[in-house]
């Protein structure tokens, strides 16, 4: 990822920050490069996390370890398609994303959300997700697997082009 305004990680190093004495043990990863990396290191040294905080740097196929961690998050000001979120799903993570443009239809029904900045909305968010027990993060995944049949599988995305109104329409003619 990129180390950006764009994907906020101001936020959930914050939410982190607060939630901390009820997530014992934790770790929050954070996976990327870019111009902010000084200042979020900082912003963790000042909240007093920086030994709970591992920056990771620029991981290459980073999806590949998404198995690895408990809870994905995506703390964006603005997203298209959220490729990252995507890949989350597909390693059968419990998600947390906030509620832009691109993470708040991938997340509906498949995850939990939080207002776009909103540290202590997101604190509470980690702090819920962290006391999950399996079967309530299995029928998370559950949730997420039937979103990505129901959606995004190729029959699925067949059937919903083909049935445009637009399209529809055309084929009339």
């Amino acid at each position: 990822g990129r180390l950006h305004e764009d994907k906020d990680q101001k936020t959930l190093i914050k939410a982190f920050a607060h939630a901390r004495d009820a997530l014992p043990g934790s770790k929050l990863i954070v996976a990327g490069k870019g111009r902010l990396e000084t200042e979020l290191k900082s912003l963790t040294s000042e909240l007093g996390v920086t030994d709970k905080v591992i920056f990771l740097g620029m991981v290459p196929e980073f999806y590949k370890y998404l198995k690895a961690f408990d809870t994905f998050v995506l703390s964006s000001i603005r997203e298209g398609l959220p490729v990252s979120l995507l890949e989350a799903f597909a390693a059968e993570q419990v998600c947390i994303a906030s509620e832009c443009n691109g993470n708040k239809e991938a997340i509906s029904e498949a995850g939990y959300s939080f207002p776009i900045g909103d540290h202590k909305k997101l604190a509470e968010q980690l702090k819920k997700t962290f006391h999950l027990n399996n079967a309530e993060r299995m029928n998370i995944v559950g949730k997420v697997n039937r979103k990505i049949s129901q959606h995004f599988t190729e029959s699925a995305v067949r059937q919903y082009f083909w049935s445009m109104p637009a399209l529809k329409a055309r084929l009339k003619k």
